[in-house]
């Protein structure tokens, strides 16, 4: 398949994706919430509830926050809940209940069922690809996912946020990825992704170009902001 995208056709160098919700199917935020719950298994009873709810209400803070060189990790999430709770033998417990979450949503988890057959065409073209992914979990959790459905090996950069100093839209982390993925200058980047201040105005503001994947439960417009490009699905890239 030839490549559509006029913008992508346009960029001499690479392009970057976000993960969730442009790559991924979007994951409702009571969807998470339930699997957390149902990782609360591995508590105790006496604390199960409050742990539960006091990491929940970590993570979203960390989501809701605008301090975007804060990176914690759920690990450190978890860690500092149970131990905020008084739950004993902690530094045993929170990894017990981290790889249970992660099995969890790692099974809930579903690649767009056109991304392998985008990326495909996309590096046939000989364009650099790379991943930029706000995120509270560990690179190989991620790599595990992509390469379980056949992704990775079109991604030749991958930035999780986790393992990184900042997330988006903090310019460094727009930076660092167009630095590995070759030393690119932004404007001979593109970057694709489905939310307005993360990913349209993060990439946008180091001077890259955007391509914003409609997502009905993300607006783009109401932040005011203008992608160079709109999709309703990633299929569009290359029909």
């Amino acid at each position: 398949m030839n490549v559509n995208s006029s913008l992508i056709k346009s960029a001499d160098r690479a392009v970057l994706f976000d993960w969730g919700g442009t790559l991924t199917d979007y994951i409702r935020p009571a969807q998470s919430l339930a699997l957390m719950s149902a990782a609360g298994d591995t508590l105790h009873s006496r604390w199960r509830q409050t742990a539960v709810d006091l990491i929940e209400l970590s993570a979203q803070r960390y989501w809701d926050s605008s301090v975007y060189d804060w990176t914690p990790t759920i690990k450190e999430i978890v860690h500092s809940a149970l131990t905020t709770c008084g739950v004993e033998e902690v530094d045993q417990v929170s990894p017990r209940f981290v790889g249970r979450f992660l099995t969890h949503l790692g099974h809930l988890i579903r690649h767009d069922g056109n991304a392998g057959a985008v990326l495909d065409s996309l590096s046939r073209s000989g364009l650099k690809l790379g991943l930029v992914c706000n995120t509270l979990f560990p690179s190989c959790w991620h790599d595990q996912l992509l390469r379980r459905d056949g992704l990775i090996q079109f991604l030749d950069v991958r930035v999780y946020s986790s393992e990184f100093s900042a997330r988006k839209p903090h310019e460094s982390i727009f930076l660092a990825a167009a630095e590995q993925l070759g030393s690119f200058a932004p404007q001979n980047v593109v970057f694709v992704g489905d939310r307005a201040l993360d990913d349209i105005a993060g990439a946008a503001n180091v001077g890259m170009r955007t391509i914003w994947l409609r997502n009905r439960h993300v607006d783009v417009g109401t932040s005011g902001l203008k992608a160079d490009e709109t999709i309703a699905s990633l299929i569009e890239l290359i029909r």
